[in-house]
Formats: structure tokens, C-alpha cells, sequence
């Protein structure tokens, strides 16, 4: 939804504003419809220009980004800026102009012109007049000194500058109204892209002329980088021009344009490389980025809204039916891939498909309740039948349609919704697609997706991650982006999927926050945006499990590109461009991809980097000395008199919580203790007492009781055992049943949330159950143990000498 504030703000025009426009609208075809996102420029640097300067340093560097553009809206603003700040902000530029007009208030043609140069000549008398005509005495000039110039870069319009002023018969008004020293009478300077000139020029001034403003229209060389002057004029060169030259900089806006499909994470990924690497603040405090949702950027640009609706399936939560849900949800919790089992249920219509998948849920942890497990599927069967079955027939209408799902679902689930929408729904034909094929590619001047139907239906979930390494687009979350035509219905399956999906669609509206709290948005359009509340009356955040997303991009058959990176002569490291790396620039360490290097940084050769793949080897060798120390703390455990063990049953291959069970058992009964140890718990904590029952079977192998409630409960509460041998225990569950693909993903998560991380009680908590199980993590304390081991001469950044893709 659009703020009342920031509509009022696409319409805030003064007389300047539109006296401006009415000059434009001559020049620049897009004027009318660009004229909304020229009132929000406006706003912006009006904002920043008319500031009070608390003290002589006071120096902002705001990053103006919009994202979702038309091909011409940069263009457009380029001009726009240049026209304001040169006829407005100072009065020179605007008397030159007028004086010539007066003077000759007629079309002067020298001799033997050709028809390219009258043509030229009546531009430039037309822009003269209509200057003269729209800037009349009721438009006020902007407050500005005589010895005071700004300067402007844009690529294009340096361009133009110099055809104009080299080429007869070319004319552009960029010529009126800039020049290119500080010589000139006119108020803006114009920028080639050489930044030792531009040093230059302010070092020969040498304080002169004053140079409060600095406009920089952002625009990538063919290599994709960011030209070298804009990415240069860093703060600590603001600094440097302040205090050496007395160059008065107060202001350097720099100007982001992006005709890509809407994307959060590629907000986050500007945001967090401009500001750290230009701005030189921390991310996290900067107050000066500006961007813009996708609402607002398809105000601006009159759009029309894209076809898509939304269905919540849900239950009220005090309702018998949320109880059931809580239940399920409470069962599966340490069930592997759980989000591909939740997405495999949201698409369960038909019976077959419920007795598959009651079957896989029972072999993935035989200690389920069945008994409740066929209470929740018959609860998703119902609201299936009566509710969704009706929706989706009106919508389908025996269309041919597209059905997004998630990567990993099983074929059989396919064929049977294939077959339901089909039979029950009216689909004339249902074609599979995941969300991968949402991916927009560009196609001459527009975006399309790789979906070839009309009608999209949406049945998985996919988190965003946004502002996480692993962060994955398309998304359940960032809006489509459509074809011409195309339409698309989400159902948005709470039985199913919350909490996560609450939760995560609560953390993207987070991450949108943070990403648009500048001070202009918030203090001045007084539009910042809204949480709702905090989903905890649905349950607690889950954390996410981040090898299913790792299986996800896997079986996605996204191709990873290899990437050469030279240290020296005959020193090189081949790194797939997703793989991690420590990277140091200056002083400032954090964790990346080699292809955020690739594209972040404008010269890789400033920065040292070490592969994170270095800490592995330290992290195996950690657990391995772990492995024997549990090895002879069990043994310790087993020889304490309290368990009254035998000789043989000390040495026994048997989990020592299995013979003490057994001891229990003989002395009172199969039943006796089934019941003692089952009546404290839910009923959705129980098992079943055939499971109970494969615990005393001494041919079954397993190191564990399935959930880590009733671990705690048999081990702990029940046959008193310490609860060190609890997590001795799934230590080593964990590293029997890791294979090499997933150690490596343990490993690397643990990295990441904790390499660099000061806050071990916050790194703790981000750490899933998998991660903390594996490493043998019990507390906070045992993290920075394990990273004060493995940093110790481990730690060796290397210099960048050289960096590109790998054509082998």
C-alpha cells in the first residue's frame, strides 16, 4: 500500500519546478511521463542542498537509488539535474542565457549553413527562448554565492557536451549550461570521468571558488564496474579536498538507476557495497541511502498493478483444528528437510498422495503419533476439499496452466496434482515450473520471464533470506515478475506452512525497513515503514535450515562459473564464484563470495582474501580430538558406580541408555515403564509403544530417541544420566550419519554465523540444532574455544593480483 505522504510528495510542485519541466518538456520526450519521478528528484535534492551545514565538515554522501526504471528515466533526470543546478542554484548561467536572448531575440544563421546546422541553430535558439519565456522574475533563483560551482558527471551528457562543442550541426542545451573549469562563468562544471583531473582542477583552484554540491549519475563500464571517479570520491577524498584545498564540499549525491525486475536482496547488495565502500559508514548506521518499494516505483512510472492474487488458507488459532496443527508442527520439528515435507503436503488433494505421504513422515521418524499424524491430514484433506477445491476451479476456468514448485518435489506428488487439477478443477493442461523460471531475462528492451502460460499457480514456499550469503530469488516473497498476459494465484498455505511462513514474510517487511530508514523518507516524506507484529502467538521463529536450501540450488541446475584468482607468479586458486572467502579491505574484514568481489568492488586488487574452505582442515582435526575425548568421557561415565554396570556391559557396543533401560524393564515391567516415562509428557510428545519397544531390541542400532524432548526425557529425567552423555551422544550421531557434502555446509554455516561474529551469545542462537550437534556445541563459551583454535595460524590473507573467470 502507498503512503499518503509519499503521494503528496510525487505532486509537491513549486513554480521552479514546473517552470523547469515546461523547458524540459521540449528537450526530453519522457518529460509528462517522468514528471511524477522528477518531483521525488527534486524533493531529494532540494532536501540535501538546503540543509543547514551544522560545521565545516559536516559532509553528506546520500545514494539515491531507484530501482524498476524505464530505459529513458535516467537520461531524463540527468538533464533534468543539470538544467536545475545551472539555472536555478546560479545566477550566472541564467544571465548569460537571458542576455543572449535579449540581444538577439530572433534565429541567427551564419552563411552557408547546412540544413544539419540551421537545425541546430533553432534548437539552440528555442531553448534560449523558452528559458527566457519560463524563468520569469516570480521565480526565485536558489540561494547561492558568486564564488561558488558545482560539479556534475554523467557519461552521457559528457558526452553530448563534447559532440557538441566538436562537431558542427550537433547541439544539445548540455552546452548552455556547463562548462568544464573552474574558468567558466557558467555555476556547474562538468566532469570527464578522469579523476586525477578532476584532483587537479580542485588543487590549481586552491580554494578560489567553493564546491558545495557534487552531483554523480552512476553508470558501469563494459567490463560491468562502476566508472573509477564516482567509486574514488570517497569520504576520506571529501576530507582530503576540505582540508588541503578549502574546497567547501558539503554535499556528494550520487544517483543509482536499475532496470532489472524489483528485487530486495539486490537492494540489500547496492546498499551494503555503496555505503561501506563509498560512503565509508557502517551499514548498519547509515541514514543517508534512499531507495524506493515497488509500489512506489510503479506509482511513479503509472503503471498498471500485475495480475496477482493471494488466497490464505489458515484456521483460527484458538480453534480445535489449531491445536491439531500445533501438534503436527511439534512432531516434524527435527524431521530432515522439513520445508520440502511442508511443501510436499500443500500439494497433497488426493488420497494416494496422503498415503504416501503419511508414510514418508512415518519413515523418517518412526516415533511419530500416527494417531495425530491422521488427525492433521485428514484436517488438510477437509479444508483441501471444501475450501481450496471451489477456488481454484473458478480461477483455473479450463485454461492451460502453469503450476510453480519447489525444486525437490517428488514426481509421484506431481503426477497426482497433475491428475486433480485436471479431474476436479477443469485444467485443460498443467505444465511444471520452478521458481527459477520467474527469473526474468532481458529481451531486446523489456524483461520476460521463462513461463510460457497464461494462468500461474503458486502452491510451494521459498524464503528470501534477504540480506543472508545464501539469499535465493525468485522467492514466495518478492512480487513476480509477469509477462504481458500472464496472471498468477499464490495460495498462501498457513495450515501448512506457518510458522515459517509467517515468520518470513514478518523478516522481508524487517529487512525492507532497514534497507528504506533514511532520514529523508522518515523525517521529511514521514514515510517509514510499518511492521506488522511480531508473529509469536503462531510459534517461534524456526531457523533455517540451510542445506535445504543447498539442495535446493543443487538440483535447481544452476551451473556454477569458475573463477582464477592470482596471488604472484605461479600463485593461483581456482574458487567456484559462490564459494566464500575472508575478504580485508583496508581495515575492514567480512565474509563474501569471489562473485561479490567480482562485482562490488571496482578494483579487486585492494583487497586480500582466504578461502573459508583454509578453516576446514583446523575445524576436522578439532573434532577429531573431540571424537577421542568423548570416547574416553563416555567410558569415564560408564565406569561411575551410580549406574551399577558390570564389567561386560562397561566395554558392551550397546548405548549405555539402552542396557540401563533394560534394567529398568526387568525390574518392573515392559508397560510399567512405558507408562512412567510417557505420563509427563503431551500427547504429541508420546510414542507409540511398538517404538518404546524398539529401543530393547538389542539388534537395532539406533544411537538415539528420535526427538530431543524425549531424549531429555528418557536420558536425563527418567535414568538420571548427566546430560553431557545426551550430547556426547548426538555429537555423535551427527558425524555417523553427515556424509563429506554435508560436513562441508556444517562447517561453512558455522563460518559464517561466527568467524567474525563478537557476540558469541548471538552467534549461538543463530546456530541450528545440526550445526550445534555436529561441532559438539553446548554453550556460547564452547564457540569462541572453537574459533580462538582454529584462528590461531590459520589466519592468511593474500593480495589480489589479478582476478577473472576461468575460459577453461
Amino acid at each position: 500500500m502507498l503512503h499518503d505522504n509519499f503521494i503528496k510528495t510525487a505532486k509537491q510542485e513549486s513554480h521552479e519546478f514546473k517552470a523547469l519541466l515546461n523547458i524540459l518538456s521540449s528537450l526530453n520526450l519522457h518529460t509528462k511521463e517522468g514528471r511524477k519521478l522528477l518531483c521525488v528528484l527534486n524533493n531529494i535534492i532540494d532536501y540535501y542542498i538546503n540543509r543547514e551545514v551544522e560545521y565545516s565538515d559536516d559532509v553528506k554522501m546520500p545514494i539515491v537509488y531507484f530501482p524498476l526504471c524505464e530505459d529513458w528515466a535516467q537520461m531524463l533526470c540527468e538533464e533534468f539535474v543539470a538544467l536545475k543546478m545551472s539555472l536555478l542554484w546560479g545566477k550566472s548561467t541564467r544571465t548569460n542565457i537571458l542576455s543572449s536572448y535579449k540581444s538577439k531575440p530572433f534565429i541567427y544563421l551564419p552563411e552557408k549553413v547546412n540544413k544539419k546546422e540551421r537545425e541546430a541553430c533553432s534548437k539552440h535558439f528555442r531553448f534560449k527562448r523558452d528559458v527566457a519565456k519560463y524563468l520569469t522574475d516570480d521565480i526565485l533563483d536558489m540561494p547561492s554565492n558568486a564564488n561558488e560551482k558545482c560539479f556534475f558527471y554523467s557519461r552521457t551528457l559528457s558526452d553530448e557536451y563534447n559532440l557538441s562543442l566538436k562537431t558542427k550541426g550537433h547541439y544539445h542545451f548540455i552546452q548552455d549550461v556547463v562548462g568544464d573549469s573552474f574558468s567558466t562563468e557558467k555555476s556547474l562544471i562538468i566532469l570527464n570521468g578522469d579523476e586525477d583531473e578532476v584532483y587537479k582542477k580542485i588543487e590549481q583552484n586552491d580554494g578560489r571558488f567553493k564546491i558545495p554540491h557534487i552531483f554523480l549519475f552512476l553508470q558501469k563500464n563494459i567490463d560491468g564496474r562502476n566508472i573509477q571517479l564516482c567509486m574514488k570520491m570517497q569520504r576520506s577524498t571529501i576530507k582530503e579536498y576540505n582540508e588541503d584545498y578549502d574546497a567547501g564540499i558539503h554535499n556528494v549525491i550520487a544517483f543509482l538507476f536499475s532496470q532489472k525486475p524489483y528485487r530486495l536482496q539486490r537492494i540489500y547488495e547496492n546498499k551494503h557495497s555503496l555505503v561501506e565502500r563509498w560512503q565509508r559508514e557502517k551499514f548498519a548506521e547509515t541514514r543517508d541511502f534512499i531507495s524506493f518499494t515497488k509500489a512506489e516505483m510503479d506509482y511513479l512510472f503509472e503503471r498498471q498493478e500485475p495480475c496477482i492474487d493471494f488466497y490464505e488458507l489458515g484456521c483460527e488459532i484458538n480453534a480445535e483444528e489449531y491445536q491439531i496443527k500445533n501438534t503436527f508442527d511439534f512432531m516434524i520439528q527435527d524431521i530432515a528437510h522439513e520445508v520440502k515435507l511442508r511443501n510436499e503436503l500443500a500439494i497433497c488433494f488426493t488420497d494416494q498422495s496422503l498415503s504416501k505421504i503419511k508414510e514418508e513422515i512415518l519413515n523418517l521418524n518412526s516415533e511419530v503419533n500416527e494417531e495425530y499424524t491422521d488427525y492433521f491430514l485428514q484436517l488438510i484433506h477437509n479444508k483441501y476439499k471444501t475450501e481450496l477445491t471451489e477456488i481454484l476451479y473458478n480461477w483455473i476456468k479450463f485454461h492451460e496452466i502453469a503450476v510453480v514448485l519447489d525444486y525437490n518435489i517428488d514426481v509421484y506428488y506431481k503426477k497426482q496434482l497433475k491428475f486433480f487439477l485436471q479431474s476436479k478443477c477443469g485444467a485443460s493442461s498443467v505444465n511444471f515450473y520452478t521458481f527459477k523460471n520467474f527469473k526474468a531475462h532481458k529481451d531486446g528492451l523489456v524483461f520476460l520471464n521463462s513461463i510460457h502460460e497464461q494462468k500461474i499457480l503458486v502452491l510451494s514456499m521459498l524464503n528470501h533470506c534477504t540480506g543472508r550469503s545464501w539469499a535465493i530469488y525468485p522467492n514466495s516473497f518478492d512480487q513476480y515478475h509477469l509477462n504481458p498476459g500472464q496472471s498468477v494465484l499464490q495460495i498462501n498455505n498457513k495450515i501448512v506452512f506457518d510458522p515459517r511462513y509467517s515468520w518470513y514474510s514478518y523478516r522481508y517487511e524487517e529487512q525492507l525497513r532497514l534497507l528504506l530508514n533514511s532520514n529523508y523518507r522518515v523525517r521529511y516524506v514521514k514515510n517509514g515503514i510499518q511492521l506488522p507484529d511480531k508473529p509469536i502467538k503462531i510459534g517461534i521463529e524456526p531457523k533455517e535450515d540451510e542445506d535445504e536450501q543447498n539442495v535446493r540450488d543443487r538440483q535447481s541446475g544452476v551451473e556454477q562459473n569458475r573463477v582464477k584468482v592470482s596471488f604472484g607468479p605461479r600463485q593461483h586458486k581456482v574458487l567456484d564464484e559462490y564459494d566464500f572467502v575472508l575478504c580485508k579491505y583496508m581495515d575492514e574484514i567480512s565474509i563474501c563470495t569471489i562473485l561479490d568481489v567480482l562485482r562490488d568492488f571496482e578494483d579487486p586488487t585492494v583487497i586480500s582474501i582466504q578461502p573459508l574452505t583454509d578453516f576446514y582442515q583446523p575445524l576436522e582435526d578439532l573434532l577429531d580430538n573431540e571424537e577421542r575425548r568423548a570416547g574416553e568421557g563416555e567410558l569415564m561415565i560408564r565406569n561411575n558406580p551410580k549406574y551399577c554396570l558390570t564389567d561386560e556391559e562397561k566395554l558392551s557396543s550397546r548405548e549405555m541408555w539402552k542396557i540401563l533401560l533394560g534394567h529398568r524393564v526387568a525390574q518392573y515391567g515392559e508397560q510399567v515403564v512405558y507408562n512412567d516415562i510417557m505420563k509427563p509428557l503431551l500427547p504429541a510428545e508420546r510414542i507409540q509403544f511398538i517404538s518404546f519397544k524398539r529401543w530393547l531390541d538389542t539388534s537395532e542400532n539406533s544411537v538415539l530417541p528420535r526427538s530431543r524432548r524425549m531424549q531429555k526425557r528418557v536420558i536425563e529425567e527418567y535414568l538420571q544420566i548427566e546430560g553431557l552423555y545426551t550430547r556426547m551422544l548426538r555429537h555423535r550421531k551427527s558425524r555417523i550419519s553427515t556424509n563429506t557434502e554435508g560436513k562441508n555446509i556444517i562447517f561453512r554455516t558455522f563460518l559464517i554465523h561466527c568467524l567474525l561474529e563478537t557476540d558469541m551469545k548471538k552467534a549461538y542462537k543463530e546456530l541450528s540444532n545440526e550445526v550445534l550437534d555436529y561441532l559438539n556445541i553446548g554453550s556460547e563459551n564452547d564457540i569462541k574455544i572453537i574459533l580462538d583454535l582454529i584462528k590461531d595460524g590459520t589466519i592468511n590473507f593474500r593480495l589480489i593480483k589479478s582476478i577473472s573467470y576461468d575460459q577453461r
